[in-house]
């Protein structure tokens, strides 16, 4: 029998294939530096002759020939094997157990149940699995029971009769009872009307099998028992981690919780005090502005202010010329009434004479012009030259 454990677990791949490194005959492995050498004995024309071919001339046609034959050969087994089995289960594809189950296996059981089924079927109260198809049976001589005429046949009719019957009817009871034939380890069982014979030895075997499968059976149960008792403990230790990791899981979301929460809050702080400070800022950008434009405006009165200093300090130095000027001319006459005040006293020491000698300071006159006669010139001439500027 093909029993799974999972409906995902995978049957088929059912095919024959070749895969495998050819060398010709002296050539060099790059990596190793090697050569690669053949030699048969001359009467081996057809040894490997398959692998040659295809390292001399790539041609796989006899390769390919022999997976055909094991192909046949292997198929032919299958569907005996497997006689719902359909030509799309043998050419080579994968199947999930679930969509095959009754075509390339039989169930779905765990390993305890397999067990005990293997017991149940050993002990009978459980029958194999009967599929449609007949199955391959070897076929051996019979054991005959007895070589003596029936119904006046011949010795040699009544020899093939019995060995016949006792052949198929031991193929019958090996089909019907293959755990017993297992048990007792034979592949044939000496046939009688009603029954087949069992001798002490065969008893012998049989019981000594049961009580091993007695005993296989009471281990393997108390195996069970045992994977029980260990499933409980790992089952009520995934349900306290579970609880421990629903715990853990509802505190992660708590605390995920009230840190968005503070995240929140956060922000919103934040965001007024970037608030604030964008309202605080515009607030004194506003008196920037007005302080530059206070100071824009006493620029330019400065500016105005520095003219008008530029312009007094222009008059200033002008009138400064002109003092200067006045204060010269002041000075020198000064130093005429000076030197007309000279007294030049009296004797030899004397000081010196006013300069102009008692003629006074110059004074503004009005001058007049004077005709003067050239030489030769006549009077009444010269006075019609001059008219009454005399």
């Amino acid at each position: 029998e093909v029993e799974v454990m999972n409906p995902k677990d995978q049957l088929g791949c059912v095919g024959v294939m070749a895969a495998f490194f050819t060398m010709k005959n002296g050539d060099k492995d790059l990596s190793t530096g090697e050569t690669y050498r053949e030699y048969y004995d001359p009467e081996s024309v057809d040894k490997n002759k398959e692998m040659r071919d295809i390292a001399e001339d790539e041609d796989a046609t006899l390769l390919i020939e022999e997976l055909r034959t094991l192909g046949e050969e292997f198929r032919a087994d299958m569907k005996a094997a497997f006689p719902n089995a359909k030509d799309e289960h043998l050419k080579g594809k994968i199947f999930d157990a679930k969509d095959v189950m009754g075509i390339l296996c039989d169930g779905e059981m765990m390993l305890g149940d397999v067990i005990s089924r293997v017991f149940n079927l050993a002990n009978g109260t459980e029958q194999p699995i009967a599929r449609t198809a007949s199955r391959k049976i070897a076929k051996r001589p019979a054991t005959v029971a007895s070589a003596s005429t029936v119904g006046g046949g011949s010795p040699a009719a009544s020899h093939q009769a019995n060995t016949l019957s006792n052949t198929l009817n031991t193929i019958n009871m090996k089909e019907q009872f293959p755990a017993v034939f297992a048990l007792l380890g034979v592949e044939e069982m000496q046939m009688q009307e009603g029954g087949a014979f069992m001798n002490e030895g065969l008893l012998a075997t049989l019981n000594a099998n049961i009580e091993a499968a007695q005993k296989e059976k009471a281990d393997a149960l108390a195996l069970v028992e045992t994977l029980t008792a260990e499933k409980n403990e790992l089952t009520a230790k995934v349900e306290e981690l579970t609880a421990q990791a629903e715990t853990k899981e509802a505190e992660h979301a708590k605390a995920i919780e009230d840190i968005n929460t503070a995240h929140a809050t956060a922000i919103e702080e934040k965001d007024n005090a970037i608030a604030a400070l964008e309202q605080e800022k515009a607030d004194l950008q506003g008196e920037v502005n007005a302080k530059a434009e206070s100071i824009e405006a006493m620029q330019t009165e400065l500016n105005g202010a520095k003219e008008s200093l530029t312009t007094a300090e222009t008059t200033i130095a002008e009138r400064d010329a002109t003092l200067a000027e006045r204060d010269q001319q002041i000075t020198d006459l000064n130093a005429q009434i000076a030197e007309l005040q000279n007294d030049p006293g009296t004797g030899a020491q004397a000081g010196a004479a006013p300069a102009n000698n008692g003629g006074g300071a110059e004074a503004p006159r009005i001058a007049v012009s004077t005709p003067v006669a050239q030489p030769g010139q006549d009077y009444n001439e010269m006075r019609e030259t001059w008219g009454d500027n005399k």
